[in-house]
């Protein structure tokens, strides 16, 4: 039996907070490229894997 998303996965503070924006969730690369200081997080390998996760499917948050 399938459990509920809320009582499997625990969210990230900025996540309970509702600081995030839809840009967090779909990169604009063609901004990305024009203007580099505007996404740190994109020139940051460290900074940015913290905090994006590759998934396998329907087993993962």
């Amino acid at each position: 039996m399938l459990q509920p998303i809320t009582s499997t996965c625990v969210p990230r503070d900025d996540v309970l907070r509702g600081g995030l924006a839809d840009n967090h969730f779909a990169a604009q690369l063609d901004q990305v490229v024009r203007n580099p200081g505007a996404y740190p997080i994109y020139g940051d390998p460290e900074a940015y894997f913290a905090i994006t996760y590759p998934t396998s499917g329907s087993d993962s948050c």
